[in-house]
């Protein structure tokens, strides 16, 4: 019986990883995970049916603005997302900008970073000048101050004081 355990034991692995969401159908789809919003994120990649998060090692805006035109947006820059995945097989992706779709761009098997890699999309561009407060509770005179830079929209920080947002309001 030792080759039903083997069946048995595969076929249990293969629900745990989908029911964990690794299992995936599109092969070179990409996904956005572990972002504050649906249009930021760890880049990942369907491989071999597996997401699989991208290298950070060598990204920068012209993989993110592909990355972020694959998933409808118009504008993308990359993002340092830290090291969250512990897979060994982990693409990194070298695109010389005319690809459309991350899958096109010429990409080694082996990634030696230790950055997992990141971005942030968006469907219009800013101009460096421009601050908003977005995702306000009770009117558009509250929530959180974004500035424009590098035509992207981006938190000020993450631990503001109230004199700091005071001298903010003051301002604007």
């Amino acid at each position: 019986m030792p080759g039903v355990r083997v069946v048995i034991a595969s076929v249990l692995l293969s629900i745990a990883c989908e029911v964990a969401g690794q299992q995936c159908s599109n092969e070179g789809a990409v996904r956005l995970v572990d972002g504050m919003t649906e249009n930021e994120g760890r880049v990942e990649i369907c491989y071999s049916r597996r997401w699989s998060a991208v290298c950070g090692t060598g990204w920068d805006r012209i993989e993110a603005r592909i990355t972020c035109g694959e998933l409808g947006f118009q504008y993308g820059a990359p993002v340092d997302h830290g090291r969250i995945s512990d897979q060994i097989y982990r693409p990194r992706f070298s695109c010389d900008g005319h690809e459309t779709h991350l899958q096109y761009c010429s990409y080694s098997a082996y990634c030696y970073s230790s950055e997992d890699a990141g971005v942030i999309c968006q469907s219009s561009q800013c101009n460096e000048t421009d601050v908003r407060l977005v995702d306000g509770r009770l009117s558009n005179a509250n929530g959180r101050v974004e500035i424009c830079f590098n035509g992207l929209w981006g938190s000020v920080c993450d631990d503001c004081g109230m004199p700091e947002m005071h001298k903010w309001c003051a301002d604007n």
